[in-house]
């Protein structure tokens, strides 16, 4: 598999998202951001930190790209945003 996603390496144009399934039919929007200084997923709206060791093998867990510069012309920045899944080989783990 390619690697699409480096964690040693900062990558501005991409963030490396997880959203759990168990919160799916919780809040639909509740999603983690990889943080690179603090190399932990951080909530999004919420002070909760999960480690990298707790998502990396985990079945529960779906991998996003968060891609910007998709609509750029668009009027609300939510349109400039798009979710590509990503599969867990296709990450350089920490």
């Amino acid at each position: 598999m390619t690697i699409r996603y480096d964690m040693h390496d900062q990558q501005p144009e991409n963030d490396l998202i997880v959203m759990f399934k168990h919160d799916i039919s919780y809040d639909v929007g509740r999603k983690y951001t990889f943080d690179p200084k603090l190399g932990k997923f951080r909530m999004h709206f919420e002070n909760v930190v999960v480690e990298v060791a707790d998502i990396r093998d985990n079945p529960d867990a779906n991998l996003y790209l968060q891609v910007h510069g998709q609509g750029q012309k668009e009027r609300h920045p939510i349109a400039d945003l798009d979710y590509q899944p990503i599969a867990a080989d296709e990450i350089n783990w920490l």
